[in-house]
């Protein structure tokens, strides 16, 4: 992560996990989703408006 630009690490520092409970992990997954979601459509709009939708389910804690 060091020799990436700031701007990309800014968004990611959200992404460290503080500690190892559900929550916390399922918070932090959230964080780096809605970073590759960014990324894909600053690289391709038409591909992120297909994805985004599956991608952000990746990051929903699941009921139990």
């Amino acid at each position: 992560m060091d020799q990436l630009p700031e701007s990309i690490t800014r968004q990611l520092l959200g992404s460290l996990v503080r500690e190892l409970y559900p929550d916390e992990l399922w918070r932090a997954l959230g964080v780096v989703v809605q970073s590759l979601v960014t990324e894909v459509n600053g690289a391709d709009s038409q591909l992120g408006m297909r994805v985004s939708a599956e991608l952000a389910e990746l990051s929903v804690k699941p009921l139990r």
